[in-house]
């Protein structure tokens, strides 16, 4: 079966060199193009925002077909026609990943491919190179194009790497994923568990700063991983204005979406991005607030969370 799987990934990635042509260059005034990227920690509930945003709002998106492309993504787009295609109406995932093809993708080879990177995920704009930015344009003016919406996208590395982004997208705002870190931090070390084990290998999201944390024990490095996430969005916040951020509480949105989006919309409405209004949420989603961390495993996060966490950590309310 692995071979089979190499084999179609190897047939994939001729394709994709192939076509990667056929994208052409990128239009001239594709940087006032309105694109809205949700970011924040990882296990903040970013995925269900994605799916509830492109399922009740016209936005265009990156999907799991488009994203196997990362090369030839913007001429997939053109050649399949995915602004025509059904949206998905399921709100379930697997840490980020969503089933079927109009599924919204993290993209995360075409991102790689935008910002390679080797030691950690961090960009700032002076080591964005300027055909690299451009390629970035191109996607989402195609994406655009094929939807006549504005581009959403959920790749919670870009939360290290915004004012990159700014410098490719300077129209671009941004819904801030907030989430009690301990849960946050406890979702994090199950799915780390899950996909490397007992490693001290980094795994997920890598600011710069992590490079100071190598061989440290997963918890920490976890608890670093959230806080270093989130003092980089608030230092963009300063330097591109606050203005442009938008804090969305993950609890909040389980209990009440429909209000939550709409407030979403108002925010959009006020940076200048209007988007199609296609349906409401009636119902509640669930939300985890009990901890499974032993008291010993959440004193040691709240260790770093005092130390690290921008802005000042105090405890939240959960069911422990």
């Amino acid at each position: 079966m692995s071979s089979l799987r190499s084999l179609a990934k190897a047939g994939v990635g001729f394709l994709d060199r192939m076509a990667a042509p056929l994208a052409g260059p990128p239009p001239s005034p594709s940087k006032a193009l309105p694109c809205v990227f949700l970011i924040g920690g990882p296990r903040s509930g970013s995925t269900l925002v994605c799916q509830s945003m492109i399922v009740c709002r016209r936005f265009a998106y990156m999907n799991n077909l488009v994203s196997r492309f990362p090369q030839s993504g913007a001429a997939i787009a053109a050649f399949t026609m995915v602004g025509r295609w059904p949206r998905p109406q399921v709100f379930k995932s697997d840490y980020g990943d969503t089933d079927g093809l109009a599924g919204p993708s993290e993209g995360g080879d075409f991102w790689d491919r935008i910002f390679p990177w080797e030691s950690h995920h961090s960009v700032d704009p002076e080591d964005f190179p300027d055909d690299l930015a451009e390629e970035l344009r191109r996607m989402v003016h195609r994406l655009s194009t094929e939807y006549g919406a504005p581009f959403l996208a959920k790749n919670l590395w870009n939360s290290i790497r915004l004012n990159a982004i700014n410098k490719a997208l300077p129209n671009s705002i941004f819904v801030v994923l907030k989430r009690n870190p301990v849960l946050m931090a406890q979702s994090l070390l199950e799915g780390r568990r899950k996909k490397i084990g007992d490693s001290r290998e980094l795994w997920s999201i890598r600011p710069r700063q992590m490079l100071n944390h190598l061989g440290e024990s997963p918890i920490r490095q976890t608890a670093y991983q959230l806080a270093y996430t989130y003092q980089a969005i608030e230092r963009a916040r300063e330097e591109l204005g606050s203005h442009r951020f938008f804090d969305l509480p993950y609890d909040g949105f389980c209990a009440d979406p429909q209000s939550w989006l709409e407030r979403i919309d108002a925010f959009l409405v006020a940076n200048g991005v209007s988007v199609n209004k296609l349906k409401t949420i009636e119902e509640p989603f669930s939300a985890t607030t009990t901890l499974r961390l032993s008291p010993n495993d959440i004193e040691e996060l709240e260790t770093v969370f005092k130390e690290a966490w921008p802005g000042g950590y105090s405890p939240m309310e959960i069911d422990r």
